[in-house]
């Protein structure tokens, strides 16, 4: 595999002192000198992988001299990729970051990021500071957020302005073996971000040439998110198929903001998508367009753009090769079909049984652009939408007339010269062996089985909890079920103390259950208390692992789940303390009509026992109840546990299995935690969404004091702003393959 490097001349520019990287020390740079680019596609023969990566706002600025970069700007950056023989992509075709971690031993990534800036580029390196950044690379499985919620500096306000607001990732893969996650569907990562209030290119006070939202970020959010997943098995293949796909929610842009009679607002009505899916077989696909709220493509006659007060439908937009405005100062693009996994808007998407590759920029525009407005229409007169378009356009040609210059200047005296704006762009690529992704688990019906622990650290002398949880997914009974459960680590070694259920059998630190026969849809766990020695050294590492095995349609099937944790930390000081406990659901996506379970992960952080510690947990609507664990009691939807005493550092893991009765929408979950002592908490969930499909979701062990405890992966922010439809629904439904959608004249 080779790399590409960039080759970049100094420069000396108006804005080359003030953008320096002594203007933004204590930042986090991202600069690989050779990065793995999209142009170096992933050997299929025997592995796969691929990304999806999306930008709300790229911004290329130049200098007056009009040819070395003064700053690149990605606003709303997302990416999740996965690569399994090859290593991962990890830079996009704008020459931007997305990927910045270690990669190292690692084989799938999301990424989200408010924004990553390049700055000074010379020679072959890429300077960048990437702002408000999420990261999780698996395996192990991981949901990251960022640490803080940083504002891009003053020093770029001449080139881009904007509120930056949180991003999320996650990476779902467990082993280095296989990144095949339990089911169809199942989600391998994702990266989501979000902007509000974007001004582009200000050449004077109030003026803006380009503007992203307005002044209300409900109003004015642009949301992108990237994931990838793998699909059912389909078009001959034997294996399943890998989907990488990208949303963008945009809010309204205007150009010329302040220039009165020029302001022109293109307003996208629908969410875009860019999905390719490789099957290993027939039916591989690129899909690219409008999206309804369902994640579905829109027809053809809906209306999803407005300019101005001008409203076009999908087929106007995206139905030919592409709407070119010329307006004065700048020349726009809108809708240009997909094209390569490369800069070359004229070239091919790739479509094959192995790989599939395509990119696509919704709007461009160019600034400064035609300049001679005397003698050049806003839309050629041969376009069938000139007669749509011109009379709306051409008062906004004639408003900016008078004050082009003016314009013109200052952008030259804030030393920026010829600038690309890009406002929706997309990348996206998957490839699979021939015959598709060979998991070894296309009948296991406990693929979705999951291990966790209750707390990530524990103090000597306490007890903690682990859970092994495994529904039968398949639609026949598995009979002879049993799990063997191991517990290592030490030395000390762990003191087994109790379970639910009891154990069959127990051999050294091996214990055996015995479950007979369980019923499609039947929801199974065990819980174990385990206490760590009172001599355990500080930093001690515990581990367990459990094999399930069982006869499944005359066939054996065997499942493996393991957690490596809890550690020993040091003994905690304060008062009583449960705020860093947790909640997660079992599943990320369910099926109506199946069992599932919500956790809470009760753990004492403080220095003195939590007495009276009681939690309730309200069901809402769209479950029922079936069970709970610890003697909770039940009246009506509220379930109450009372645990009594909780010793410092100890934790427990409470349980309660419900079965879905909505048929739509997602099942959050909270729980209240309170103690004599005062300390409270109120953990929550999303919850699962109810999808065509079921997909498991790992555990999320309760938090731990900062003195010696590892690092605990937050769990998701909620969402906030203009909402991007979720691809993971979308991915289920690729099996039957949408051969390269696109509109045609």
């Amino acid at each position: 595999m080779t790399h590409r490097t960039h080759a970049r001349r100094p420069i000396a520019a108006t804005l080359a002192g003030s953008l320096a990287l002594a203007g933004l020390a204590g930042l986090a740079l991202a600069a690989p000198a050779t990065a793995v680019t999209p142009g170096q596609s992933l050997a299929a023969a025997g592995g796969y992988g691929g990304y999806s990566s999306g930008t709300g706002v790229f911004t290329d600025v130049l200098n007056v001299a009009g040819d070395p970069d003064v700053a690149r700007l990605s606003l709303a950056q997302s990416a999740a990729g996965v690569a399994i023989g090859e290593p991962l992509i990890d830079s996009d075709l704008l020459d931007s970051s997305i990927l910045t971690a270690d990669e190292t031993g690692k084989n799938a990534y999301g990424h989200g990021a408010a924004a990553n800036v390049g700055l000074l580029q010379s020679q072959s390196a890429v300077p960048q500071v990437a702002l408000s950044t999420a990261e999780a690379l698996s395996p192990p499985p991981t949901v990251a957020t960022p640490t803080e919620l940083l504002s891009l500096p003053a020093e770029l306000a001449p080139v881009g302005q904007a509120q930056l607001l949180p991003s999320t990732a996650r990476a779902q893969t467990t082993s280095l073996a296989s990144a095949c996650p339990g089911a169809n569907g199942s989600l391998i990562s994702e990266g989501r971000s979000q902007v509000a209030n974007v001004q582009l290119l200000s050449p004077a006070a109030g003026q803006s040439v380009v503007t992203v939202g307005g002044t209300n970020p409900t109003e004015g959010v642009t949301d992108v998110i990237s994931q990838t997943g793998l699909v059912a098995p389909s078009g001959g293949a034997a294996g399943r198929g890998l989907s990488t796909v990208t949303n963008e929610s945009l809010a309204p842009l205007t150009l010329f903001r302040g220039i009165p009679g020029a302001e022109t607002t293109i307003e996208v009505l629908r969410n875009l998508q860019l999905k390719t899916t490789a099957t290993g077989g027939t039916g591989s696909s690129v899909f690219y367009g409008f999206i309804d709220a369902a994640g579905n493509p829109v027809a053809d006659s809906e209306e999803v753009l407005r300019i101005n007060d001008t409203v076009l439908t999908s087929e106007q937009v995206l139905g030919g090769d592409g709407i070119q405005l010329s307006l004065g100062l700048a020349d726009v693009f809108i809708g240009a079909p997909a094209h390569g996994l490369d800069d070359r808007p004229t070239s091919s998407p790739t479509v094959s049984s192995t790989t599939v590759a395509a990119a696509v920029d919704f709007i461009r525009v160019s600034v400064p652009g035609t300049v001679d407005i005397g003698s050049t229409l806003p839309v050629a007169e041969d376009s069938p939408l000139a007669p749509v378009l011109n009379p709306v356009l051409q008062p906004v040609v004639d408003g900016l007339a008078p004050v082009l210059q003016a314009v013109q200047d200052g952008l030259e005296g804030a030393g920026l010269g010829v600038v690309d704006v890009r406002y929706g762009h997309f990348e996206s690529l998957a490839t699979v062996p021939a015959g598709g992704i060979l998991c070894g688990d296309g009948l296991n019906p406990f693929r979705e089985s999951f291990k966790d622990a209750s707390s990530e650290g524990v103090v000597a002398g306490a007890t903690f909890e682990y859970v092994v949880r495994f529904p039968n997914r398949g639609t026949s009974p598995v009979s002879n079920v049993r799990v063997v459960d191991t517990f290592t680590g030490g030395p000390p070694p762990l003191e087994f103390v109790s379970s639910v259920p009891a154990p069959s059998s127990r051999s050294g630190n091996t214990l055996t259950y015995e479950f007979g026969t369980v019923q499609p849809g039947q929801f199974v766990d065990v819980r174990f208390v385990f206490r760590v020695p009172a001599g355990a050294p500080v930093g001690t590492e515990y581990r367990n692992s459990a094999v399930i095995t069982g006869t499944y349609e005359g066939g054996p099937v065997r499942q493996v789940v393991s957690v490596d944790a809890p550690t020993v930390i040091p003994r905690p000081s304060g008062a009583c303390s449960v705020d860093l406990s947790t909640k997660y659901a079992s599943n990320r996506a369910v099926v109506t009509g199946q069992q599932f379970a919500y956790y809470v992960n009760v753990s004492n952080t403080g220095g003195s026992p939590c007495t009276g510690v009681v939690v309730k947990d309200t069901l809402v609507g769209g479950v029922s109840f079936v069970s709970c664990s610890d003697g909770c009691t039940r009246s009506g939807q509220e379930l109450t546990w009372r645990l009594g005493t909780l010793a410092p550092g100890a934790s427990s893991t409470l349980a309660v299995v419900v079965r879905v009765t909505a048929t739509s929408g997602t099942l959050p979950n909270a729980a209240v935690i309170t103690t004599d002592e005062g300390s409270s908490a109120r953990p929550t969930t999303p919850g699962p969404t109810v999808s065509p499909v079921s997909v498991g979701s790992p555990g999320n062990p309760a938090g731990c004091p900062s003195s010696g405890c590892p690092q605990v992966a937050g769990a998701d922010l909620p969402r906030t702003g203009a909402s991007s439809v979720l691809a993971l629904g979308a991915l289920v439904l690729v099996g039957s393959g949408i051969a390269l959608r696109r509109r045609t004249a």
